[in-house]
């Protein structure tokens, strides 16, 4: 059958031949992300050399929680809090020691890719997603870990911190809402009094966060951003159900176990930050100037005059443009957004190469520092520890090793990171538009009438207003209309295409 040559009747003929869903990710396919991994070595993994060098600390008798999202299998962290006898807190944040697990041809494709890429309808790890889950801290089972240990005082402050190789052992794997429940039914209070006792301290670092004037002090009441869900389902003519969630933008305004889980976290990349910086360890620090007001009067002047009008999310939407980019520097700096002194990435590398990198460069020095202790001592060192596991050349015990860093350089991320942004942007569009077009449509089958949405203006733009689904927590340029900022109003669709990314909305003057 002949049929029109065109970008749509190419699409529609791939996908009644089964070659292509109707939901193909095109920008995906069309992108320069590496879609499939090769497949597994039959080598083993490398040597534990840590292990070798006597330098991995036994800390499974401590508890260690994991708190994530439901299916998740590419876990990299796990908290522990420890009272000593004297009462001092320790606040220990376990990571899976991927850099000990990756072979060669693992960090390869690791390299390629730079980070693992998380759509609504799949996930491409940066590792194989066999490896990657193998590399994960599996619940009540021994794993090797790159553990901090790290001591605040009671402002929030860093009182010290130390890394170490270990070896640890997840007490409980919990989801997000698990740690909620827990939370509200008592039993962080009492059974698993911990995670109450680390609630406390993800509070008391937010108060030293917000004391250092991190964008949470500055937008009190942040942009809801809804982030399509896509599930298989039999029922469906399309085989997948979609649907929003809508999730809050700051930790302050989110659920306490995500509270928990963000403030240990930018507690402890702050923490390796301090760590790098003292011991002249390279690493890519992540910095960001403040918000420069006194350059800009007359935006500041309207962004003071949206505050005073209590107009929230116009505000917030407004108050972004007075945020700089957060720059990657070779040397500490302030991160003005999170209001740290310190901002050193390192809580995921089976997701992120940037942190892998990190990884190296800090167990590079562990391991130099335990060698000039065994050279100190006229010892041998073992065999089994090569020159690359040093990041250094020496032949004998007498020679002076300087260990050689990986260069963490971010510019080398810069093409591939973009590039795993764009396409992550173009999938959560397409699904958001998705999701508005199956809901008018179930509502005038259900009805009869057509679907009406609660819109606001946030602000305006050369090209027109920019309006909020407040439902959906989606932004969209409406063109060629000025409306009010902080304007409410009602609106039902016109037009939606998620293939080419159409959305038109139409003012509702009805009842």
């Amino acid at each position: 059958m002949k049929k029109k040559q065109s970008k749509a009747s190419a699409f529609k003929l791939l996908c009644s031949l089964h070659l292509w869903s109707p939901h193909e990710d095109l920008t995906l396919l069309t992108s320069l992300y590496p879609l499939y991994h090769p497949p597994l070595p039959s080598s083993p993994p490398p040597p534990d050399v840590d292990s070798v060098l006597n330098m991995r600390k036994d800390l499974r008798a401590l508890k260690v929680y994991t708190i994530d999202g439901p299916g998740a299998n590419e876990i990299d962290d796990g908290i522990t809090l420890q009272i000593l006898p004297n009462g001092t807190q320790r606040i220990w944040v376990h990571i899976s020691d991927a850099t000990n697990l990756a072979t060669s041809s693992d960090i390869e494709g690791a390299k390629m890719r730079r980070t693992s890429l998380y759509l609504p309808q799949r996930t491409l790890g940066m590792f194989n997603g066999w490896r990657g889950g193998g590399m994960s801290l599996e619940e009540r089972k021994d794993c090797r870990g790159v553990s901090m240990c790290v001591e605040i005082d009671e402002s929030g402050s860093i009182k010290s911190v130390d890394v170490m190789c270990s070896w640890v052992r997840v007490s409980y794997a919990l989801t997000f809402d698990e740690v909620d429940e827990m939370i509200e039914e008592g039993i962080a209070f009492n059974e698993e009094w911990q995670i109450g006792a680390l609630l406390k301290i993800a509070n008391v670092r937010a108060g030293h966060r917000l004391r250092n004037n991190s964008t949470e002090s500055r937008i009190t009441t942040p942009l809801p951003q809804g982030l399509p869900v896509v599930k298989s389902d039999r029922l469906s003519p399309d085989g997948v159900q979609v649907g929003i969630k809508l999730e809050e933008t700051s930790s302050l305004s989110g659920s306490k176990s995500k509270l928990i889980v963000t403030e240990i976290m930018i507690l402890a990349n702050e923490a390796m930050g301090l760590y790098c910086s003292q011991n002249s360890i390279p690493a890519p620090y992540r910095t960001q100037t403040p918000p420069q007001y006194s350059t800009r009067p007359v935006e500041h002047a309207t962004l003071k005059n949206l505050k005073e009008k209590n107009l929230h999310l116009p505000a917030a939407w407004y108050e972004r443009r007075f945020f700089s980019p957060a720059i990657i520097s070779n040397r500490p700096g302030l991160h003005a957004g999170l209001g740290v002194e310190y901002y050193v990435q390192w809580t995921s590398p089976i997701r992120r190469y940037s942190d892998f990198e990190v990884h190296n460069n800090v167990k590079r020095y562990l391991r130099m520092e335990k060698v000039r202790g065994i050279l100190e001592e006229g010892e041998r060192i073992p065999e089994e520890v090569k020159s690359d596991d040093l990041g250094c050349v020496f032949t004998g015990v007498d020679d002076e090793c300087q260990a050689v860093f990986t260069s963490c350089d971010e510019d080398a991320n810069k093409g591939m990171i973009e590039e795993a942004r764009s396409i992550t942007k173009g999938a959560r569009k397409y699904w958001v538009l998705e999701y508005i077009k199956r809901a008018n449509k179930n509502h005038f089958e259900d009805f009869g009438k057509t679907r009406v949405w609660d819109l606001m203006c946030l602000g305006r733009i050369e090209s027109g207003s920019v309006v909020y689904v407040k439902e959906i927590g989606y932004e969209f340029v409406w063109a060629g209309e000025e409306f009010e900022v902080g304007e409410e109003f009602r609106g039902w669709v016109e037009r939606v295409d998620p293939r080419f990314g159409e959305l038109n909305f139409k003012e509702w003057v009805g009842e």
